[in-house]
C-alpha cells in the first residue's frame, strides 16, 4: 500500500531592509510558461476564483455514502434550510458513536491542465460540534482523499499529520481555505486527468464516545488564475562545512504575465534575517527570474557566500522569503530548508535539494529509496578527481501516526554499491537500530558511523546508496517514512525502489534526503602495481606461467589489509573471479617486488588465448590493474596438470623508499587548487606535454593582478606550484596559467584567514 503524507515545514517571514541596490540582479531566461489552457476550463477574471466542480451547490446527485466495511451507511444528505449554509443541501454526520469509519464519495470529474500562473485546490464549508473534546487525539480525524485514475488508488489530500484536526466551532459554517488553512488542499498534482474523484473520510476510534455533528457544504474544486505571484527558491550546495564558504543563491521569480514592483526578499538562518545581494527592493518584468546571492550573517561584507562557524555545527533551519504587497498566492513565499553543518574535514554529499516538503511511505517492506551520489557532479568546485573514505550515512525520516508510530525494535539497512549506470557490486552494508520508544511519533535524523569499515575506504567516483526499510508499522505501512525534498536539477539521481535504479531515469519528480559523509584523501591513488610476464606458453596437457609483480605504496601512512587479486578470462569469455587473493600491509612509500610467481593452468582447461588480470585495492574497488596474455595448447612436454594453482605470495621481500614518477603528460592542463579554501598556502599542478614559457598569476575579483606565482621556461612534465596568500586579504581570487599559443586556464581560489 503506497501512501503519500505531507508535513509542511514553515518558517515565518521576517522583515528585511529595503535599501536600494547599487547594481541589478542577474536576469535568467525562462521558457516554460506557455502551457496551453484546457479548452473546457472556465476563464476567470483577475483576482477571481471559479469552481469547475461543485459538490453541493446544486445537490448531491451521484455521491455515494458508506462505512469502513463498504456498507452504504453513514453520511446523510440533509435538506434543512434552517441549518444549511446555502439554500440547498449538505452532508451530515449526526450523533456518531466511537469505533466508526465513514466515507462520502463524489462522482467522477475531469480536471483541467493548468498554466504556470494557475492553481487548483479543493475547498469545503464545514460546521461541527464535538463531544468529550478532552479525549480527542491524533487517532480522531477527518480528511479529504483523492482518487487518481492513472494509478487506480486513493490517497490523502491534506497536509497536517495526514489528517485534519479542527476544534469545535459551535456549529458555525466556515470555509476551510479561509480559516487559516489557505490552499492546504492543493490539487495541482492531479491536473489534466479524466475520472478524478474526491471523498471525505471520518475516523472515530473506539475510545471516543462520539460527537454531536459534522456537516459539510459547498464542496468545490477551484481553478484560480493569478495576476500577481512572486516566489523564491533557495539553493545551498553541498558541502556545508565549518570554515568552508557556501556559495548559496536565491532565484526570485515573477510567476505571472504582469510586472511586479517593489518586491523584497531575504534569507534566514535559524530565525535570523540575512541580506541578499543585491539588496531589495526589486522591480520584476513578467516571468522574470533574478539570481540573488546570500551574504554572511556575521560579516555582511562577505559578498555571495556564507561562512559556517563551529557554532553552526549540526542542524540549521534556513529559508528564502519574498514579500510583495499584491501577491495573490502566499503559499510559495517561503522556501524552507534543513542543512547539516559538518565539522572540519567532513564533507556531506547529497543529490537532494535540502528543501523538505513532506514525508512519504515506501511502496512495500524491504524496499526504499536509492540515491546515485556522484560528488563531482554535485559540486565540481569541491569534489574533483578525489579519493575518499566514507565516514557516515545519513537520512531524514519521520515516524508516523498513521503507522502507529515507531514499532518495537525498529531497524533498517543501508547498502552502498559501486557506481556506474546501475548499482555495481555491493561495497558495504550495515544494519541500523533506531533509538526511539515504541509508539514515538516525529522526526528522526539517521546518522550511521561507518568510518574505517571494510569497503568504505579509498573510494573514487560515484556510488549508489540504498536505504532499505525493514520494519513494518500498523496498517501495512513500512516504518519510518522518508522525507521528500523539493525537485532540483539532480532529481534524476533519485529512485523509488532498488529495482528502478537506472542512471538518468527520472522515475519521480521529487528527491529523498539520503546522503553520505566523506573525508578527502587526495587526488593520487594510494598504491600502484605492474605485472611483467616471464613465461606465457602452456602445453595442451597443462603447465605453468611465470610473471613478476611490482607494487608501490604512494602515501605517507600504512595501508592495512590491502588486497592483491587475480581474475583469468578464458577463451570463451568465462571469467574466473578472484582466482587468487592475497591480503597484506603496505608500509608508507614502500616498493615491493616479487621476481617470479608461478601460476598453474590445468590440462582440462580449453586451449586458446587467456587474459591474466591483476588488481590491487579493497575489493571490489581497485586502484590499479595490469593484464597480460598467455596461450594454452602447445606441445605436451610433461605430466598433465590437474588443477589451477598459484604460488603463495610473500610481500615481505625487498623494500626501499621509492620516488614515484609518471610518464609525460599528453595534453596541457591545470588542476584545481588544494586545499581550497586555503590559509595561507595552496597548491596546484601544471601539466606540460612539452617545454614552454609558463606564466602563472593571481587576480582579484576586479581583474587586478595581485601576485605573480611564476614566470619563465619550464621543461615538459608535471609541476606543482604553491600560492602564498599571506600578503593578501581574505576573499575570492583567480589563478591563471598561460603558455603562449598553447594554454590559458583559470581556477577560482578562496582565501580564508
Amino acid at each position: 500500500m503506497k501512501m503519500t503524507t505531507i508535513v509542511l515545514l514553515t518558517i515565518g517571514l521576517l522583515a528585511v531592509s529595503a535599501n536600494a541596490s547599487s547594481f541589478e540582479p542577474v536576469a535568467i531566461e525562462r521558457s516554460n510558461f506557455t502551457v496551453p489552457v484546457d479548452g473546457n476550463m472556465p476563464v476567470t477574471d483577475s483576482n477571481m476564483t471559479s469552481p469547475f466542480f461543485e459538490g453541493f451547490e446544486t445537490g448531491a446527485a451521484g455521491w455515494s455514502f458508506y462505512d469502513g466495511n463498504g456498507e452504504t451507511v453513514g453520511w446523510q444528505v440533509i435538506e434543512d434550510p434552517d441549518l444549511a449554509w446555502a439554500d440547498a443541501c449538505y452532508l451530515g454526520l449526526e450523533n456518531v458513536e466511537g469505533g466508526t469509519v465513514l466515507y462520502a464519495e463524489s462522482p467522477a470529474f475531469d480536471t483541467p491542465t493548468l498554466a504556470a500562473e494557475e492553481t487548483m485546490f479543493l475547498d469545503v464549508y464545514f460546521a461541527n460540534v464535538w463531544m468529550n473534546t478532552d479525549n480527542l487525539t491524533e487517532s480522531f480525524w477527518w480528511r479529504p482523499e483523492i482518487y487518481d485514475p492513472n494509478t487506480d488508488t486513493w490517497g490523502p489530500l491534506a497536509s497536517l499529520h495526514n489528517a485534519v484536526y479542527v476544534e469545535s466551532n459551535g456549529g458555525v459554517w466556515e470555509s476551510f481555505s479561509t480559516s487559516g488553512y489557505a490552499y492546504d488542499w492543493n490539487m495541482e498534482d492531479y491536473q489534466g486527468l479524466d475520472g478524478v474523484k474526491v471523498r471525505f473520510v471520518f475516523n472515530v476510534p473506539a475510545d471516543i464516545t462520539g460527537f454531536d455533528f459534522m456537516r459539510l457544504d459547498n464542496v468545490e474544486v477551484f481553478h484560480r488564475s493569478i495576476e500577481h505571484d512572486v516566489s523564491p527558491v533557495l539553493k545551498i550546495p553541498y558541502p556545508t562545512v565549518v570554515d568552508y564558504p557556501v556559495f548559496g543563491e536565491v532565484r526570485l521569480s515573477n510567476n505571472t504575465m504582469y510586472p511586479a514592483d517593489n518586491v523584497s526578499a531575504a534569507w534566514t538562518l535559524n530565525g535570523q534575517t540575512c541580506n541578499l545581494l543585491p539588496m531589495s527592493p526589486y522591480n520584476m518584468d513578467p516571468y522574470q527570474t533574478s539570481l540573488l546571492f546570500i551574504s554572511d550573517p556575521v560579516d555582511p561584507d562577505n559578498v555571495d557566500f556564507w561562512l559556517p562557524t563551529v557554532d553552526d555545527i549540526g542542524v540549521n533551519h534556513l529559508s528564502a522569503t519574498s514579500s510583495y504587497a499584491d501577491d495573490e498566492n502566499p503559499t510559495n513565499d517561503i522556501y524552507p530548508m534543513i542543512v547539516n553543518v559538518m565539522p572540519s574535514g567532513h564533507f556531506e554529499v547529497g543529490a537532494d535539494s535540502r528543501g523538505f516538503t513532506s514525508n512519504l511511505s515506501i511502496p512495500s517492506l524491504n524496499d526504499g529509496p536509492v540515491v546515485h551520489l556522484d560528488a563531482e557532479e554535485i559540486n565540481p568546485d569541491y569534489f574533483f578527481d578525489q579519493y575518499y573514505d566514507l565516514s557516515e550515512l545519513r537520512m531524514w525520516t519521520y515516524f508516523h501516526q498513521a503507522a502507529g508510530g515507531a514499532p518495537a525494535n525498529a531497524s533498517m539497512t543501508f547498502h552502498v554499491y559501486q557506481g556506474g549506470n546501475t548499482p555495481g557490486d555491493e561495497l558495504f552494508s550495515v544494519d541500523y537500530d533506531f533509538d526511539v520508544d515504541e509508539g514515538y511519533v516525529g522526526d528522526y535524523n539517521v546518522v550511521v558511523d561507518i568510518e574505517g569499515e571494510p569497503g568504505t575506504r579509498w573510494l573514487s567516483g560515484d556510488v549508489w546508496v540504498w536505504a532499505e526499510i525493514t520494519s513494518e508499522g500498523l496498517n501495512g505501512y513500512p516504518q519510518p517514512f522518508i522525507y521528500q525534498t523539493i525537485p532540483n536539477h539532480l532529481q534524476h539521481n533519485h529512485f523509488d525502489s532498488f529495482a528502478d535504479a537506472q542512471a538518468g531515469n527520472n522515475v519521480s519528480d521529487y528527491g529523498y534526503h539520503v546522503t553520505m559523509t566523506m573525508k578527502h584523501l587526495g587526488t593520487e591513488p594510494p598504491v600502484s602495481m605492474s605485472m611483467t610476464p616471464i613465461h606465457t606458453d602452456v602445453p595442451g596437457n597443462g603447465g605453468s606461467i611465470f610473471y613478476q609483480l611490482e607494487i608501490i605504496s604512494q602515501v605517507d601512512y600504512p595501508l592495512d589489509d590491502i588486497c592483491y587479486w587475480v581474475d583469468i578470462v578464458a577463451p570463451e569469455g568465462v571469467e574466473l573471479r578472484e582466482y587468487k587473493t592475497a591480503f597484506f600491509n603496505a608500509f608508507p612509500h614502500r616498493h615491493m617486488f616479487i621476481q617470479s610467481i608461478q601460476n598453474a593452468v590445468p590440462g582440462w582447461a580449453p586451449d586458446g588465448v587467456y587474459e591474466f588480470h591483476g588488481y590491487i585495492g579493497y575489493p571490489p574497488m581497485y586502484y590499479d590493474s595490469d593484464v597480460f596474455i598467455f596461450v594454452k595448447g602447445g606441445a605436451n612436454d610433461g605430466p598433465t596438470v590437474q588443477n589451477w594453482a598459484h604460488d603463495d605470495l610473500d610481500f615481505g621481500g625487498e623494500e626501499e623508499v621509492m620516488a614515484v614518477t609518471s610518464d609525460l603528460p599528453t595534453e596541457y592542463a591545470l588542476s584545481q587548487a588544494y586545499p581550497n579554501p586555503f590559509n595561507p598556502t595552496t597548491s596546484l599542478d601544471i601539466y606540460l606535454p612539452q617545454a614552454g614559457d609558463l606564466n602563472v598569476s593571481v587576480y582579484n575579483v576586479n581583474g587586478q593582478q595581485v601576485d605573480v606565482v611564476t614566470s619563465g621556461m619550464y621543461q615538459a612534465g608535471r609541476h606543482t606550484l604553491t600560492i602564498n596568500g599571506s600578503q593578501l586579504a581574505s576573499g575570492v581570487y583567480f589563478v591563471r596559467a598561460t603558455v603562449p599559443g598553447k594554454m590559458t586556464e583559470m581556477r577560482k581560489l578562496v582565501l580564508m584567514k
